[in-house]
C-alpha cells in the first residue's frame, strides 16, 4: 500500500517572538538546546532524559518561559540540553495549552503531490496486482546443521469457532502454490491459528518446537529507528509502502522445503515459499529487499515496510518511481486496500532523531509559534526525548 506523508512545523509565540516548535505526545518535558553564552540563566534540574532508543541526554538547566498562545498566556519550565534541532512541546505544556484537537486531527492532502503520486500508481499498476508475488532472484535457503536430528509433533487441535476459516485458509494458501500437501515428512511442526484485525485467519508453524532449535540463525540485522530515520533526515515528504503478504513472495529451495512442513487436521503439508514463524525468515527477507533497493536514496527498509523520501518534490517521486520500478521488474507486489495516496504526518528531524506525528501536522502549524523564553536565551531542540520513566509511550514504525 501507499501512504504519502508531509507537514510543516508548529510555532508558539515567546515574547513576541516566533519559534519552532515541535509537538512530540511521547515527551513529559518542553526542551530546548541551548547557546553556552546564556547558560549562567540557567537554574539546576534533576530531570533526566533518554532517546527513543535508550541513549542518555545532557540535561544542562532549566529557565523559566514566557509563553502566549492565541489568548493563553503563562510562565511554564523549559528544559534546555546540549544539541541541535527543533523544539520540543512536552504533555505538560499540552496540559496547560487548550488546543481543538477536533480541528486538529483533520487529514489535509496535498493535491499536487497526490496527482503525482496517483499517476505513478496508474504506471505500475501490475505491482498492485491481488495474486501473490513471486520475486525473480535467488530463492531463500533455511541453514540447518547436518547433524540435526528431525522433529516430528502431531497435529494441534483447532477450536470449532475457527475450524471452518482454518480449512479455508490451508485450501487458499493452496491454490496460490504457497504450501503443498505431502505423504510423509521427518519433520512437521503444528500450527498457530492468528486472527488478525480484518477477522481473516493467518496460518503460522509452531516453529519453535522445529526447525527453529535446529536452524542456524541468520543474523542480518534489522535496523532501528534511530538508523532508520537518519538516513531519512532531510526529507520533507514520505511515501510508506506496504508488502502483500511479504516474506512468500520469496521461493524456498527445494531442500528447505521440508523443514517447514506444518500438521494440521487436514494433514501434512510443506512450504514452497518462505513461511512465518521460522526464526531465518526476518533476516532473509530484510537482506532481500535491502539488496534490491540499495542505492536509491532516501529510501529505507523495516521487513515489509518500506518508506521513501526526499530533499523535495522532485526527488521524492523519482526515488518514489525508482523503487515501484525494482518492485514491477523482479514481480513483487504491493498491498492494493492501501493504494490510495495518502496525507499524514511524519516528521523527521535533521539530525535524523526519531519523532513521528500525526496525520494532521497542518493544522496545529497554523496555530502554534513557538515558545517563549526569558530575554537571554535562544531555542532550537532535540526531538525524540523521554522523561523518565515512561513504560507505556514507545510507538512502532
Amino acid at each position: 500500500g501507499v501512504n504519502t506523508s508531509g507537514g510543516k512545523n508548529r510555532h508558539l509565540e515567546e515574547n513576541r517572538q516566533r519559534r519552532r516548535l515541535q509537538r512530540n505526545l511521547m515527551a513529559n518535558a518542553n526542551i530546548n538546546t541551548e547557546k553556552p553564552a546564556t547558560l549562567h540563566q540557567l537554574k539546576e534540574s534533576k530531570v533526566r532524559l533518554n532517546t527513543y532508543t535508550g541513549e542518555q541526554v545532557k540535561v544542562l538547566g532549566q529557565v523559566e518561559t514566557s509563553v502566549k498562545y492565541e489568548d493563553q498566556e503563562g510562565i511554564w519550565p523549559l528544559l534546555v540540553i546540549t544539541g541541535k534541532g527543533p523544539n520540543l512541546i512536552g504533555r505538560n505544556w499540552l496540559q496547560k495549552i487548550k488546543i481543538n484537537w477536533k480541528n486538529l486531527f483533520q487529514l489535509k492532502e496535498d493535491k499536487n503531490t497526490s496527482v503525482k503520486v496517483n499517476k505513478l500508481l496508474e504506471k505500475y499498476e501490475e505491482v498492485f496486482h491481488e495474486e501473490l508475488g513471486t520475486f525473480s532472484g535467488p530463492k531463500a535457503k533455511i541453514y540447518v546443521a547436518d547433524d540435526a536430528s528431525p522433529k516430528y509433533y502431531k497435529a494441534r487441535p483447532v477450536p470449532y469457532a475457527l475450524r471452518e476459516k482454518v480449512e479455508k485458509e490451508l485450501e487458499r494458501l493452496q491454490e496460490e502454490g504457497t504450501i503443498e500437501p505431502v505423504q510423509f515428512a521427518d519433520w512437521a511442526a503444528p500450527i498457530v491459528p492468528i486472527v488478525k484485525d480484518d477477522k481473516s485467519i493467518r496460518i503460522c508453524g509452531d516453529y519453535k518446537v522445529t526447525v527453529n532449535q535446529a536452524a542456524k540463525l541468520d543474523n542480518y540485522p534489522i535496523p532501528k529507528a534511530e538508523d532508520l530515520f537518519a538516513t531519512l533526515s532531510g526529507g520533507e515528504k514520505f511515501t510508506k509502502l506496504d508488502m502483500s503478504q511479504a516474506y512468500q513472495q520469496i521461493l524456498l529451495e527445494d531442500e528447505s522445503k521440508k523443514y517447514t512442513t506444518i500438521n494440521t487436521h487436514k494433514g501434512l503439508f510443506q512450504y514452497n515459499r518462505l513461511p512465518y514463524g521460522v526464526s531465518s525468515s526476518p533476516g532473509i527477507f530484510q537482506r532481500t529487499m535491502e539488496n534490491l533497493l540499495q542505492g536509491i536514496p532516501f529510501v529505507v527498509v523495516r521487513v515489509d515496510d518500506i518508506l521513501v523520501s526526499g530533499s523535495n518534490d522532485e526527488e521524492h517521486l523519482a526515488n518514489l518511481e525508482e523503487v515501484l520500478k525494482r518492485l514491477s521488474e523482479h514481480g513483487l507486489r504491493l498491498k492494493k486496500k492501501k493504494q490510495r495516496a495518502r496525507i499524514q504526518r511524519v516528521v523527521v528531524p535533521p539530525q535524523g532523531r526519531r519523532n513521528m506525528d500525526s496525520a494532521s501536522g497542518n493544522a496545529l502549524d497554523r496555530q502554534l509559534r513557538p515558545v517563549g523564553r526569558r530575554p537571554g536565551s535562544s531555542s532550537s531542540s532535540r526531538s525524540d526525548l523521554n522523561e523518565q520513566p515512561v513504560p507505556d509511550q514507545q510507538v512502532g514504525l
